[in-house]
């Protein structure tokens, strides 16, 4: 069957340009994917159209004949004979150029109903303006597929040859888009492919008419009841929810799935590759050899598939992770010699199954898995059983492949992330990295203790401030006056790596060392807000005034930190790569989790104490103004990674630090009185909406999920009652104190039942009743039911619902264990994407 024609258009008519050859890039490295591909490039410096010109309205114009001008007639023809397109485009002061909107808008017919594929390029990858491109497109009813490809300019020197439009080097083997090709291949095959077309063109259904839609209020991933009775409006016209079921690759238990012989069967054998060292299976039974060759953990996927996510291993996890020595890991890669000083095939898995989560969705359908969350489940079991058969005896290895593995969690069982975390320090201490710092005769290098030490902190004190949970490196087991990693820890690598540059990596690592630095100052927050059971009453005989004030230090010393951190990036040139600014958007989200963590724990304290003095009400109304202050922050932090293409490289530690800011404004947005107030929120909800929709195709979110509505529904309970008579706390008898339209009462029991349920390691559900007492008229939403979602779903669709609580925002998004038919919207569905799109210029964008 013929290739159907394809117009690669090149948007770019200034001169000098890049654009010319950046386009030819694309053709060829379409071309050697698919040598019958009918592609012609158009370039619109040799077609000079003018501004348009023309008297009559394009979408009302049938045929070339139509047109007045014999330019137009040409460029109908010219766009008539195509059956899609390829937009190869700049970015310019963020947006794309006016020479293709211009063009663009000549016609509308010739390009109603086509597919397009967005290529952008520049200094940030050119992410704004393919984003403004895609809605123009869509304003067209064509078809844009879902991936847009990016493609960055690595340095300054770069940018001066593309601006003077200097030879890139774009057809060299190792080109500096060398790695973009399968991107670009990628897309052009969703071009040619139907069914994975974008179905986000309106809204509207045939007729023209609005699409209906039900609207419910939005928390993270939350969703109420539909209301019958107001007509939908504005930012609450977003997409029905279905029903969650059990994450796919999971049982009704939460047990996996057996792995099908064919599945098991794709891939070479360890042993295939020389650089692996796998010399510890001989220490194994032939029993237990029999059983990991069985379920697959002897196997490894292709060559190509092992590059793509080794690669995405060292963009996206080492970064803010460096368990390993980046240069001395390539140098074993590139070995064709084998022995035993190679990589160890259970630190091997732990890498590829720590990268699964950011590699395209098409390498893991090339290892037989129709999802990323299903590809990061089977990588994960087939590392755990080679962790568990023994193959490993190294100490250092394994709290390094330990370390890896704390990324994996599941709604069934929250208790991973410690448990491989508290793996990896015990065996971190058993070759004393905690002590790396004291001159002594060791085996290992000093570089490699500090690594995985510091590594193991950094994993600590995230999933701490995530999960609500106690910190287990202490200040009795390590002198945390030692300062953490530094440039000068990773120089070697910096030199050799082989995904960035030295410029990159040099910036990178100053993030690393405020990370490092952030760690060590919210350790105090850590033990207070989150203490372990034998400090549980220490604290507890403590006067809440003095807990306060122990707050108040530590408040300072990340205020500290933050001025220190602004200073470090005062100037940095984000444009290097991408990573840095998802790193260092990371960081700030991480900050922003801190300091909500502070303030709501102060206002726990607060309300506990009585009588309130005018110092209490002071620190009441600082919270109130740094928790608005951080959730903008972080929503601002969101918009910013969504528009920058990376939100998809945030790791699962992101997850529980936008659940919080998400319920608090789903809560602000219902209950405030202002149309304004009311809209900024909704605008902001939107971007938590998508990227939670994000997260949900790669990480399990449903505990998540089911935690937001029940939190959502006690403040509903709460909004809708006063508080008994003479429990209000005030300095006078008719004042009490407010928190995001809630009174302070009521937001501490929010904030305790978020907490408790977080923190716990067994059923949430059973356990919050006694976690978390509430009074007897709001004990009728913590049913002691182990089903989720049963008793959940009749509440919160029932018609009480209906008439207790007005609507926000109706939040939805695909499953992950959702199949291609449950991925197409409806008439009635309007696509996140295109919302935030037509919402960013409230926020300032």
């Amino acid at each position: 069957m013929a290739s159907p024609p394809i117009g690669l258009i090149v948007c770019s008519q200034r001169s000098p340009r890049a654009g010319l050859q950046i386009g030819e890039f694309v053709h060829d490295t379409i071309q050697q994917a698919f040598p019958t591909a009918n592609l012609t490039v158009i370039d619109l410096m040799k077609w000079d159209l003018p501004l348009y010109n023309e008297p009559g309205i394009p979408s009302q114009i049938t045929s070339a004949d139509g047109y007045t001008h014999a330019h137009t007639q040409a460029w109908s023809k010219e766009i008539a004979s195509y059956a899609g397109f390829i937009f190869v485009t700049p970015q310019y002061n963020w947006g794309y150029p006016a020479s293709i909107k211009n063009a663009i808008d000549y016609l509308f017919n010739e390009w109603k109903g086509k597919p397009a594929l967005i290529v952008s390029y520049g200094g940030h990858g050119g992410g704004k303006a393919a984003a403004q491109l895609r809605q123009v497109l869509e304003g067209l009813r064509m078809k844009p597929t879902e991936k847009m490809v990016g493609l960055t300019f690595p340095g300054r020197e770069i940018v001066a040859k593309a601006a003077q439009g200097e030879d890139l080097g774009l057809f060299d083997d190792r080109c500096m888009w060398a790695e973009e090709r399968a991107e670009i291949q990628t897309g052009y095959q969703q071009l040619l492919d139907g069914s994975a077309l974008s179905t986000r063109a309106s809204g509207n259904d045939p007729s023209g008419r609005p699409a209906p839609v039900n609207a419910v209020i939005g928390g993270k991933y939350a969703v109420m009841a539909p209301s019958m009775d107001s007509p939908p409006s504005g930012v609450k016209q977003l997409f029905k929810a279905p029903a969650r079921s059990p994450p796919r690759g999971m049982g009704p238990q939460g047990k996996f799935k057996s792995t099908t012989p064919n599945a098991i069967s794709k891939g070479s054998l360890l042993f295939d590759y020389p650089f692996l060292d796998a010399s510890g299976l001989k220490r194994l039974t032939p029993e237990k050899i029999v059983l990991l060759e069985s379920q697959g953990s002897l196997r490894v996927p292709s060559k190509s598939v092992i590059d793509s996510l080794i690669k995405h291993y060292f963009l996206y996890v080492h970064p803010c992770l460096p368990v390993i020595d980046e240069a001395a890991f390539w140098r074993d890669y590139r070995s064709s010699d084998s022995g035993v000083n190679g990589i160890s095939i259970v630190l091997f898995r732990a890498m590829l199954f720590a990268a699964s989560p950011f590699v395209p969705v098409e390498v893991a359908k090339q290892c037989g898995h129709a999802s990323l969350l299903l590809a990061r489940d089977d990588l994960y079991r087939r590392a755990k059983l080679l962790y568990e058969s023994g193959a490993e005896t190294d100490h250092l290895t394994i709290s390094r492949a330990a370390l890896l593995l704390s990324y994996y969690t599941t709604d069934s069982d929250t208790s991973n992330n410690s448990k491989w975390l508290s793996i990896a320090i015990d065996y971190a201490k058993k070759i004393e990295a905690h002590l790396y710092y004291i001159p002594t005769k060791r085996s290992r290098k000093v570089s490699d203790l500090k690594r995985i030490w510091w590594s193991c902190i950094i994993r600590d004190r995230l999933i701490s401030l995530g999960m609500r949970r106690p910190i287990q490196i202490t200040p009795d087991q390590f002198d945390f006056s030692q300062p953490g990693m530094t440039f000068a820890d990773l120089e070697d690598e910096a030199f050799h790596s082989e995904v960035y540059g030295l410029d990159t990596k040099t910036a990178l690592c100053q993030v690393l060392a405020s990370l490092c630095h952030f760690v060590v100052t919210v350790t105090d927050l850590a033990m207070i807000v989150y203490p372990m059971p034998q400090e549980q009453l220490v604290l507890e005989m403590d006067d809440c005034r003095s807990r306060v004030q122990r707050l108040e230090k530590v408040k300072s010393a990340l205020l500290q930190w933050e001025l220190n951190w602004m200073e470090h990036m005062s100037g940095k040139d984000f444009y290097l790569h991408s990573s840095l600014a998802l790193c260092t958007g990371l960081l700030t989200i991480y900050y922003q989790s801190a300091r909500m963590a502070l303030c709501n724990h102060m206002c726990l304290l607060i309300s506990a104490t009585e009588p309130l003095e005018y110092d209490d009400l002071r620190r009441i109304e600082s919270c109130r103004s740094e928790l608005v202050t951080a959730i903008g922050s972080t929503a601002e932090k969101v918009k910013e990674l969504i528009i920058g293409g990376v939100a998809d490289k945030l790791p699962i530690s992101a997850v529980a630090c936008t659940m919080l800011p998400q319920i608090l404004l789903s809560i602000k947005t219902e209950l405030c009185k202002s149309p304004e107030d009311k809209q900024k929120h909704e605008v902001m909800l939107v971007l938590f909406v998508e990227i939670n929709r994000i997260f949900s195709s790669k990480y399990y979110t449903k505990r998540i999920v089911d935690i937001t509505w029940r939190a959502l529904q006690l403040c509903q309970r709460s909004s809708m009652r006063p508080d008994p008579i003479g429990t209000e706390l005030s300095l006078h008898g008719d004042y009490c104190p407010m928190m995001f339209e809630l009174r302070l009462t009521h937001y501490v029991r929010l904030l305790r039942y978020i907490d408790e349920v977080m923190s716990t390691l067994d059923n949430p559900v059973e356990k919050v009743s006694i976690l978390c007492p509430i009074d007897l008229a709001l004990s009728d939403q913590v049913s002691s039911s182990p089903e989720w979602m049963d008793q959940l779903e009749a509440t919160y669709l029932g018609p009480e619902a209906l008439r207790a609580w007005s609507s926000s925002l109706f939040v939805s998004w695909p499953t992950p264990d959702s199949d291609k038919s449950d991925l197409e919207m409806g008439e009635d569905a309007v696509d996140p994407f295109q919302t935030i799109l037509e919402y960013l210029p409230l926020l300032g964008e």
